[in-house]
């Protein structure tokens, strides 16, 4: 029997008295309408749910069970949708992982209905309804975030790591802030002298971290980037170790078939032997682009030795910077692989739909029952990389 995630609201009687004026469940296929519509006017105007049913459908429809991955809670007496909870589960992309790992996405009680334990009621029910190993959060409001820590989250903040292209002179999407002596942020640059280079890296990678069967990197280290296909996916994959919540389907589904966006999916390769795969999205601005690296499969030190072929990739997509949003990796590796971290008055975007030339800290929250799962996330886990414009 699997322990149970979220003991704390079992004692709350509340939770139970909610069953006499609340229908308290999965939301049904034919109220889709009435879920867009409540995700249009309480949750965000113009939502991409509440606009595309075929993104809400991809993202959200369980075809195993012909119903939404929402709870939701409709009032018996005047029969409207009073809060909902939307999620994910890596099952989502492959019906055959058995692992439970879930994905909190929308959470919203409409602001006019005050009735305590409407909202956490619908975590209640979902974990009674499918016992969960893994509960993870990404982007997460700061109500929500201090709800997470009385429940025993883990919580923090996603790393951004970055590679520059130093081939361009005028950069569209980075800044780097300029301070007056009354210490009030006076101007932006976007000259590329003004913008921290790379630093130069040591030959060998410094001692501080497991290499397994890997010898230190260096930047003269013949590694290089293949783009993949279906076919060579699922040949190099089967040579790396899965993270626990995926499989081969789950990224074929997630990334090759995305019914919007086009994924480019790199492996690295040292000789004939794959090291690692990044999956990446190149995100524009007008004329202006960047590369994100928004999954990653293989050890962490897969990564070493690639810095010149990820260079050679920025130059030849003319991209003004790579980067990779994650938590739960190694920083000495990858500041040894090349890249940087982002901090201080560097300035790289995070919303790109539409376009934001600021920075924005992305949230975390993290709670397990299983001994084999790891605080790893990227950037397109959860429903962080997906349309936001059609």
């Amino acid at each position: 029997m699997m322990e149970d995630i979220l003991k704390e609201l079992n004692s709350k009687e509340y939770i139970h008295a909610l069953g006499d004026a609340y229908d308290i469940r999965f939301c049904r296929t034919d109220e889709a309408p009435e879920l867009q519509r409540f995700i249009d006017t309480h949750w965000k105007k113009g939502h991409i749910f509440a606009r595309s049913k075929a993104l809400l459908d991809w993202q959200h429809y369980d075809k195993e069970n012909d119903r939404y991955n929402f709870m939701i809670s409709k009032h018996r007496k005047s029969g409207e949708m009073h809060s909902i909870l939307g999620f994910v589960f890596s099952s989502q992309f492959d019906p055959h992982i058995e692992e439970t790992q879930l994905w909190p996405c929308i959470w919203k009680v409409r602001e006019d209905v005050h009735v305590k334990g409407l909202g956490i009621s619908l975590y209640y029910y979902l974990k009674e309804a499918i016992p969960t190993e893994t509960i993870s959060i990404l982007g997460i409001s700061d109500i929500a975030l201090s709800i997470y820590k009385s429940w025993g989250f883990q919580t923090g903040l996603m790393d951004h790591f970055f590679i520059l292209n130093d081939h361009i002179s005028d950069y569209q999407m980075v800044l780097q802030e300029s301070s007056s002596s009354s210490g009030q942020s006076t101007e932006t640059q976007r000259s590329a002298s003004m913008i921290n280079k790379p630093c130069p890296l040591t030959e060998e990678v410094s001692a501080g971290w497991p290499l397994t069967d890997f010898a230190p990197a260096s930047l003269d280290c013949d590694c290089r980037l293949e783009q993949l296909d279906e076919a060579h996916f699922r040949a190099a994959a089967a040579g790396l170790t899965l993270p626990r919540y995926k499989s081969i389907q789950y990224y074929l589904n997630r990334f090759f078939r995305h019914p919007v966006y086009q994924y480019d999916i790199y492996g690295v390769f040292s000789e004939n032997s794959i090291q690692c795969i990044l999956i990446t999205r190149t995100c524009r601005s007008g004329v202006a682009c960047c590369i994100r690296i928004v999954d990653f499969i293989g050890p962490e030190e897969g990564i070493l030795g690639a810095y010149r072929s990820l260079k050679d990739l920025l130059y030849e997509k003319n991209a003004e910077y790579l980067d990779f949003v994650a938590a739960g990796r190694n920083e000495s590796l990858l500041l040894n692989a090349g890249f940087q971290k982002k901090q201080g008055i560097m300035v790289l975007p995070h919303y790109f739909e539409p376009f934001l030339l600021q920075n924005v800290e992305l949230s975390y929250a993290f709670k397990t029952v299983s001994t084999d799962s790891a605080k790893i996330f990227y950037k397109a886990d959860a429903d962080q990389d997906r349309p936001n414009l059609l």
